[in-house]
């Protein structure tokens, strides 16, 4: 990030301002963070303190929509995240309200603004980070009032907007209002058919890790578990198309579903649980899938190709791996070493099916457990063939993979 020089000292430009404000008493000096953070550790919120963090709040959202560069974004969102919740005592809880509610109001205020002054006149890049920095700002207030602010984030293009969107919505003030609503409770429903529509539609894989972040937080409501299994079928029909990346958070994404599957919660509803294990399954499936198929792919009697570039294949190799332990951890037959590895690290591929197959065959050790099929029944169907296109590309990635290691060894 480029470093921005500055001519004065901080004490030079304050005593500036001082004496301008002094000299013109119409004037306002800017209120600085220390002021701020003053009122933040009081006990009491009074008038006064609500029109300070309103001009503060003002400043560092006229800073961001005046940034000449991105990297004169960084301070005043910087302000804003930290400065976005009351540090009073507990005791103080009226005081506590009172401050993040003129905050967020200050911050909804300053967001609308900034998101109606970005025009086709601006530098289309610096526009974007702007809008980025208003993003993460509104999400660190952590207040229920900007649920849907958030929520209508879920129709941003940018897949960074909405990660922000939902990570908002997983802070901890929101979904402890949230798990306490009924489940007649407008607000909740209003969430819900949010996180719901938006499982239904996501691709991204970290907007899917925080989806499911804010289902698991919201499981005391049973109907929020819904969105996990509809967030797991987007991934698997990436990997269907061939067209998946960063296979690696679905490690993650597979990890947080057997956590809240074996949660004591979940326990108690066991055809939920079933329906999270074989949800992780399916999408360690269609990962072992994609292993097996790409590492060497047939295309004719005369060809046979790697499909997977190396970070695809080194990420999905972790899949296989770490996933196995996971699986068999929760089996009556827990163990650290995994099969896969050894398979892997042998280039056994012919062994791979033998120790799928111990995991999720209808005999298989996950299987069993959770009941999750029936006799004939299999998770997943062998991913389609891909396309003319996912072979070429191919071809061409391993082409040029060849010529740069014939060129380093002249």
């Amino acid at each position: 990030m480029k470093k921005v020089s500055t001519l004065f000292s901080y004490q030079t430009i304050g005593s500036l301002l001082f004496c301008l404000a002094v000299a013109c008493p119409g004037i306002q000096a800017a209120v600085s963070p220390k002021a701020i953070q003053d009122i933040r550790t009081r006990s009491v919120f009074n008038e006064e303190d609500k029109a300070t963090v309103e001009n503060f709040v003002k400043e560092q959202f006229e800073g961001i929509a005046q940034a000449a560069d991105a990297g004169q974004l960084t301070a005043s969102l910087q302000n804003l995240v930290e400065n976005s919740r009351s540090s009073a005592p507990d005791a103080a809880a009226e005081a506590r309200q009172n401050y993040s509610d003129a905050f967020t109001a200050a911050v909804q205020a300053g967001f609308q603004q900034v998101t109606a002054s970005l025009n086709s006149s601006k530098n289309p890049n610096l526009a974007r980070e702007i809008r980025y920095t208003s993003v993460v700002a509104l999400a660190a207030c952590d207040n229920v009032k900007i649920i849907p602010d958030l929520l209508a984030l879920f129709d941003e293009e940018s897949p960074s907007l909405r990660y922000w969107a939902v990570k908002g919505l997983n802070g901890n003030a929101i979904t402890a209002a949230i798990r306490q609503a009924s489940e007649d409770d407008s607000q909740w429903k209003t969430v819900l058919a949010g996180l719901t529509k938006q499982a239904a539609r996501e691709t991204d894989s970290e907007v899917i890790s925080q989806l499911v972040s804010l289902a698991t937080a919201l499981s005391n409501h049973p109907e929020a578990l819904d969105a996990l299994p509809i967030c797991t079928s987007r991934r698997i029909e990436l990997y269907k198309n061939w067209t998946v990346d960063n296979e690696l958070s679905d490690l993650e994404l597979i990890q947080q579903l057997i956590d809240v599957a074996v949660s004591e919660a979940v326990r108690q509803m066991p055809q939920v649980q079933t329906n999270l294990i074989r949800s992780a399954a399916q999408l360690y499936t269609a990962a072992y899938y994609r292993y097996v198929l790409g590492i060497k792919y047939k295309v004719s009697e005369e060809e046979t190709l790697n499909l997977l570039s190396p970070q695809s294949q080194a990420y999905l190799e972790t899949v296989l791996i770490e996933g196995e332990v996971y699986f068999r951890n929760i089996t009556d037959a827990p163990q650290k070493q995994s099969r896969f590895m050894k398979d892997i690290q042998d280039g056994d591929f012919e062994d791979f099916p033998k120790t799928y197959e111990q995991l999720f065959s209808n005999q298989g050790i996950v299987s069993r457990a959770f009941k999750l099929l029936q006799e004939g029944q299999t998770l997943l169907e062998p991913l389609p063939a891909p396309s003319e296109e996912i072979i070429e590309k191919a071809r061409t990635r391993n082409a040029i993979e060849t010529s740069s290691i014939g060129s380093n060894m002249l």
